[in-house]
């Protein structure tokens, strides 16, 4: 999500979509993801999907979903585009990035209070995401070291990102996430 995206996003009535690319929606994902894109544009109410709980109480949460790309969100740290995620469920994926800049992004994001306030992460993919040889932890392992000091629940499994399965949602829509099912 550029900082323009989130600069339109903090105008009433504009909806931002976050979802696969043009040459993505050609070539890259599947028909599903395909769809997905349709029915954000269209309005039509996704279907509920189960994640998986990696840290954290299970209690229902409600709140906007927000986030995107984790070496986006924190260039916006600073300026007129940073946002706050508080009293929101904030979406994180990203592609090619090695560990030690997810680290750098994820504390930037928490440095900055962008994250001050979030009730929930949900962690879409990390596509191409490599571990330095011979790493004895997986790259969920440093997602969770990072992430659990924030005190909320944090859930995976969520097929945004860039894969060729990446659903399209809206940013900033309500949703909830119940028993490990995010409704939206």
């Amino acid at each position: 999500m550029r900082p323009r995206f989130y600069a339109l996003w903090q105008i009433p009535g504009i909806d931002v979509i976050h979802g696969p690319t043009l040459n993505g929606l050609a070539t890259k994902v599947d028909d599903v993801s395909r769809r997905s894109v349709i029915d954000a544009l269209t309005g039509i109410t996704p279907a509920p999907l189960t994640l998986k709980r990696l840290h954290g109480r299970a209690d229902s949460i409600k709140g906007p979903l927000v986030g995107g790309n984790l070496t986006v969100l924190p260039s916006m740290a600073g300026s007129r585009w940073q946002p706050s995620f508080r009293d929101s469920i904030v979406v994180v994926e990203d592609v090619t990035e090695l560990a030690y800049r997810i680290d750098r992004s994820i504390m930037t994001l928490r440095h900055a209070g962008i994250l001050d306030g979030t009730r929930a992460i949900v962690l879409g993919e990390f596509v191409r995401c490599p571990l330095p040889a011979g790493a004895d932890y997986s790259l969920a392992d440093v997602l969770l070291d990072l992430l659990a000091p924030l005190g909320v629940p944090i859930y995976g499994c969520f097929p945004v990102g860039h894969g060729e399965r990446n659903l399209a949602w809206v940013v900033g829509r309500p949703v909830e996430i119940r028993e490990g099912v995010l409704l939206r």
